[in-house]
Order: C-alpha cells, then structure tokens, then sequence
C-alpha cells in the first residue's frame, strides 16, 4: 500500500485493468523523474560552462 499516492491504492472489479494502470502510472512517474534528472544534469553543465568562461571553476583538484 502507497500512502501517498491513493490512486495505486483503489481496487478496480477487473485484476487486469487494475494492474494495467499502475504499471502505466509508475513508468509515467519514472519517466518524468528521469527528465527532471536530465534537465538538472543539463542546467549543471550549462552553470558549469559560464564558471568557466568567467574563471570561477576549474574543476576538481587532482
């Protein structure tokens, strides 16, 4: 049982539907946070870049 997420906590007549939309809600849901993860990777790289270019960054020390 998920006590935040209610939705993949109803129980549907239909075993096969019911386990249909929770496995279509749980790749939505993995879906959107490997976005949000590309996005920040993305947005760090770019921040990365104009530290660079202005002298801030120089990397990790070896």
């Amino acid at each position: 049982m998920i006590l935040n997420l209610p939705i993949l906590n109803q129980e549907l007549s239909n075993p096969s539907l019911q386990k249909l939309i929770r496995n279509m809600i749980v790749q939505l849901l993995s879906w959107r946070v490997d976005n949000e993860r590309e996005e920040s990777k993305r947005k760090q790289r770019q921040g990365i870049e104009i530290a660079k270019k202005k002298g801030y960054y120089k990397g990790r020390p070896l």
